[in-house]
């Protein structure tokens, strides 16, 4: 049922790109598997990024060909990484305290102080970890998971990552969803910009 979801989804990005015409620049490339930039706190890709080991076990195991080794050590190393997320979410308020409670903003600046020290040790461990998946990759395990890297990083962007490898995208399709995503970054750093003076 979600390759068909999926399925429906694509042909509605392919649509809407062929009708939208010329798309805008590429997402931002930093260190990491392929050039890809290092872990996010969110949704893998949200922002143009994909590390190797934010791709889903059940997706990097067909790209990649894992042997069950391999793809023992990467559950892991994902599951570790999940329980760091888990330990991200916000627990409780800003509220309280004081004459009639109230917004507490120290609090609150203090959990955002928090949080921005997790967030970077989740990038930091996210990059250690890919690095390591890397590693222990074959030379032609490394050329399946680079020459899918495009696509991979295009269906992260529209949450299709979890059901890429049942997908069976063609090299005209992977094109057309990595321009759609392209475009859909574009769209999103362009969207303070609306509005206008008269």
């Amino acid at each position: 049922m979600r390759v068909v979801v999926a399925l429906a989804a694509l042909t509605v990005l392919s649509a809407s790109a062929f009708a939208q015409g010329g798309g805008a620049g590429g997402g931002r490339q930093g260190g990491g598997f392929g050039g890809f930039g290092g872990g996010q706190f969110g949704r893998p890709g949200a922002n143009g990024e994909l590390t190797t080991v934010q791709i889903p076990l059940a997706t990097l195991t067909t790209v990649a060909k894992l042997t069950p080794e391999q793809a023992s050590k990467v559950k892991a190393m994902q599951d570790k990484l999940d329980e760091q997320r888990k330990a991200m979410r916000p627990q409780g308020g800003f509220g309280g305290g004081g004459n009639g409670g109230g917004f507490d903003r120290e609090a609150m600046q203090q959990m955002m102080e928090e949080m921005r020290a997790k967030q970077e040790q989740l990038r930091n461990d996210e990059t250690k970890a890919s690095k390591a998946i890397d590693a222990m990759l074959s030379a032609d395990q490394s050329a399946s998971l680079k020459a899918a890297l495009p696509g991979l990083k295009a269906a992260a962007s529209f949450g299709l990552l979890e059901v890429y490898s049942e997908l069976n995208l063609t090299d005209a399709q992977v094109a057309v969803l990595t321009k759609a995503a392209k475009e859909r970054q574009a769209r999103m750093q362009g969207g303070g910009r609306r509005g206008g003076g008269n």
